[in-house]
């Protein structure tokens, strides 16, 4: 079998067992896409730890899945981190006026604009 059937073969295994992963078994998605990283790099072919043979290192799954993911997050860490605040702060100050029965910005601006 040739380098390029068994990294095919590698990914076409590693993207099923995520998905059955996640559909079928609820297992949480970080888990299942570490596990497929895994399979489909040593299906593909690629050894499970760094090996050096006469001054020549070929890169092992768990070091190109670190680098991969820390590579990820460090392109898209500022974006992820900005987009819950976005998200969370606003859910929560909402959260805050109900319980503090306070008014929305809405009706706070057309009290001050009607007086009433």
């Amino acid at each position: 079998m040739s380098e390029a059937t068994r990294m095919i073969l590698g990914l076409i295994i590693g993207i099923a067992v995520m998905i059955v992963l996640v559909m079928k078994t609820k297992v949480h998605t970080f888990i299942a896409l570490l596990l497929a990283a895994l399979i489909t790099g040593l299906i593909g072919g690629m050894p499970i730890n760094n090996v050096t043979v006469d001054d020549v290192t070929t890169t092992g799954v768990i070091t190109a899945i670190q680098e991969g993911f820390g590579n990820t997050l460090r392109s898209t860490g500022i974006i992820i981190g900005l987009g819950r605040y976005d998200g969370r702060y606003p859910r929560e100050i909402r959260s805050c006026r109900k319980d503090l029965h306070l008014p929305s910005s809405k009706s706070l601006v057309k009290s001050m604009l009607t007086g009433r």
